[in-house]
């Protein structure tokens, strides 16, 4: 199935999934689990008002040529839907404007896959000198929240709604 655009596999995942469903003649089914997402995205948002306003970051798990990925854009849809307000930030953050970037959001979510990874942010000088981090904001995901998020479809959104919000009422790394 082609995409609807130049950029292969990333295409928004309602998208990818409507179209997959038009074309196994399943678009009932299809529309049916993509309202259930929505459902239980709503449902999580209340539950948890203290999501609301709060500004949040979704994060790759790792600095990476002396830059940390931002997700942006559909990427972070969800957690707008959870009641968070994602500030509008560069995919890439190079390490001179990484502490103006990311002291301004309220919570800082890592897509880490590893304690290791966890540890690795936490001992950078840049990291540990942030407001998320002297202030205990910073959340590190499970490599199976991580791949939930990564994977962004009606398949996997129903596992970041269950994990994030116990991951984020827990006391911070």
């Amino acid at each position: 199935m082609a995409q609807s655009g130049q950029d292969a596999f990333f295409e928004p995942w309602r998208d990818q999934a409507s179209a997959i469903g038009q074309a196994v003649f399943k678009n009932t089914e299809m529309t049916n689990l993509l309202t259930a997402v929505d459902d239980k995205f709503n449902a999580t948002a209340t539950n948890n008002p203290q999501f609301s306003g709060k500004k949040a970051l979704l994060l790759s798990g790792t600095i990476f040529r002396d830059r940390v990925q931002a997700r942006t854009g559909w990427h972070t849809e969800f957690l707008t839907q959870l009641g968070f307000t994602v500030p509008d930030v560069p995919a890439t953050i190079p390490r001179d404007q990484m502490a103006s970037v990311l002291d301004s959001a309220d919570v800082l979510i890592w897509t880490t896959e590893s304690a290791e990874e966890r540890d690795r942010l936490l001992a950078d000088p840049t990291i540990a000198q942030l407001r998320a981090t002297t202030m205990n904001r910073n959340f590190f995901t499970t490599k199976e929240l991580a791949g939930a998020i990564a994977f962004a479809s009606p398949l996997s959104y129903p596992v970041v709604a269950d994990q994030l919000p116990a991951l984020l009422a827990l006391p911070p790394a």
